[in-house]
């Protein structure tokens, strides 16, 4: 009998470490493996797209945080040691992302309503704190919630402005190694709709907004092309019989291959329901036509954070920041099915997910 292969994760979370969990697909139980020392609240990780023993994380604290980056020694066990810090030059840094054309990181800043672009050596781990830019937006609330290299832009979802900004860098005026990030446009989301998390393909943005529930779908023409976006489709991605709960969304998964979108709900309510959380599994087309599909009920409370990975993405990690634990899905059609969970209280508010 040929052993079935194992998957290690790294869980980002409201504590001072990074945990590193074995995933064995022939067994129902996920198992810590051990943690690695980050600072405080490294709530937001990512391996570098180009290099996935490069960890990048966050430190989410107030009134401002920073920037980490660590080295993977060891990915069977998920060991990693930090080899550089950086401020995030804001504050309640919620997401970062390294960027491939540009060898920096950009990290946004949720409660100063700024962002930076950070320079990265040669290594990929060394942060160039001195060369750093900080970039404000031009709003009088503004959340920025993500950013996502999409070509030579970054796409920054603004919840306080409702807007999606579109930065491009710009060439300096004069010799200099500072980046030169410039918003050049923006796409208008919902008044009040809290735009929070995207994904793009095919030239089609997806907006999952936290504060209306809600997906939609819109055209992303190029910069110059003076084209203004338009909007193809919106849906709601409240589960059935919510009986006056509050939600709220937060996590958005683009699946091409399946032509599947993951968008979890968050129910606040005092008494959420015993079922947990669900993630809505939503279908689109080339054309960005939406058309839910299911809704998945997942034993987990407050899903900040999902990511999928395998070898053909088809396992889903998502956590309960306030109760259910960790657990992977295996998506299955347009559903899911549970393949293996961590008791709650294990990993402390777990938030975000690294598949090595």
């Amino acid at each position: 009998m040929v052993a079935s292969k194992t998957f290690t994760l790294l869980v980002g979370a409201y504590s001072s470490v990074i945990t590193s969990i074995r995933f064995d697909p022939s067994s129902t139980i996920l198992s810590v493996l051990g943690s690695s020392p980050s600072g405080p609240n490294p709530s937001w990780i990512a391996t570098h797209p180009l290099n996935s023993s490069v960890l990048l994380a966050t430190n989410e604290v107030n009134p401002t945080g920073g920037v980490n980056t660590f080295l993977i020694t060891d990915p069977i066990n998920g060991v990693a040691a930090i080899k550089s810090k950086s401020s995030s030059f804001g504050a309640d840094p919620a997401h970062l992302a390294g960027l491939s054309q540009a060898r920096q990181v950009a990290v946004m800043d949720y409660s100063s309503g700024t962002g930076a672009f950070i320079p990265l050596g040669a290594d990929l781990l060394t942060l160039d704190e001195a060369n750093a830019q900080k970039v404000t937006f031009n709003a009088s609330v503004s959340h920025p919630h993500q950013a996502v290299e999409v070509g030579s832009e970054v796409l920054v979802p603004d919840l306080g402005a409702d807007k999606v900004w579109r930065l491009q860098q710009l060439p300096s005026a004069g010799p200099s190694s500072v980046p030169n990030w410039q918003v050049c446009g923006f796409v208008q989301q919902p008044i009040g709709s809290g735009p929070r998390h995207i994904a793009v393909s095919n030239g089609i943005l997806y907006t999952l907004h936290e504060l209306s529930s809600t997906l939609s779908s819109q055209t992303l023409p190029s910069l110059d092309s003076g084209i203004p976006p338009k909007t193809i489709a919106t849906l709601s991605i409240l589960p059935p019989g919510v009986n006056g709960s509050t939600f709220a969304a937060a996590e958005l998964i683009l699946d091409d291959k399946r032509g599947l979108l993951y968008a979890s709900n968050r129910n606040l309510a005092a008494s959420p329901d015993p079922r947990g959380d669900t993630i809505a599994v939503v279908a689109f087309d080339i054309a960005g036509n939406l058309k839910l599909a299911d809704q998945f009920f997942t034993g987990l409370n407050q899903i900040r954070a999902m990511a999928h990975g395998g070898p053909n993405n088809q396992y889903i990690a998502a956590a309960g920041l306030t109760g259910g634990g960790l657990a992977v899905f295996e998506k299955v059609n347009s559903t899911l099915a549970e393949r293996a969970r961590l008791p709650a209280g294990t990993v402390t508010q777990p938030a975000s997910f690294a598949w090595l």
